[in-house]
């Protein structure tokens, strides 16, 4: 309830944080490849590092800005706070904004850095173009991230699974925290095999 009452207002100052933050990086990014494009050798993965920063930040910035939100749907459903779930949604609504405005303007100026780079976030399939467009190194890196991430998400699974499944038996709760970890587990679990035939499929041919 504390979360719930605080989230509107923890929303607004993590929106202005991040925009601030956001404008400012971009800003000096773009300011500094435009001046040292033509002199700077390694002004290219100066910039590129700021540019992956702001991505970083963003991402971060939406996983809290949907927690909040959840905190704040939650009280307004079980203490009738109906005007602060408002105060909330819209101040996650100029959230969504600010995410997709800034993911936009680091993919677009990417590809000005990068012309052979293609795809736009509006796109449904932009992840997959930008994917093809990536030179081997960079598919290289993606590949190692996604398999890192994907071991340390297997390791959450199974702590996770231990921690509710003893919080079941002798506080007794309820099952729903095992049956969602469960089920976030198959699906990784799932997916990882599938792709990994589909792939197996593919060289066969």
């Amino acid at each position: 309830n504390g979360l719930g009452v605080a989230a509107p207002f923890l929303l607004l100052v993590l929106f202005v944080v991040a925009l601030i933050y956001a404008a400012v990086s971009f800003s000096n990014c773009k300011k500094k490849w435009d001046a040292e494009k033509d002199t700077n050798e390694d002004v290219y993965d100066e910039v590129d590092a700021k540019l992956t920063n702001i991505l970083s930040v963003i991402q971060i910035y939406t996983v809290i800005t949907y927690f909040l939100f959840a905190c704040a749907f939650y009280y307004a459903i079980h203490e009738k706070g109906t005007i602060w779930f408002l105060m909330a949604l819209v101040v996650f609504m100029l959230d969504t904004v600010l995410v997709i405005g800034y993911q936009k303007k680091v993919v677009d100026f990417t590809k000005i850095m990068n012309p052979e780079k293609q795809g736009s976030v509006y796109d449904m399939k932009f992840q997959e173009k930008w994917m093809n467009s990536c030179d081997e190194y960079e598919k290289q890196m993606i590949w190692q991230c996604g398999f890192k991430a994907y071991k340390v998400a297997q390791t959450m699974c199974i702590i996770l699974w231990m921690i509710f499944t003893c919080m079941a038996m002798f506080l007794k709760i309820s099952l729903w925290p095992v049956g969602i970890v469960s089920l976030f587990w198959l699906v990784l679990t799932g997916t990882y095999l599938a792709e990994g035939r589909r792939l197996e499929k593919q060289r066969r041919k």
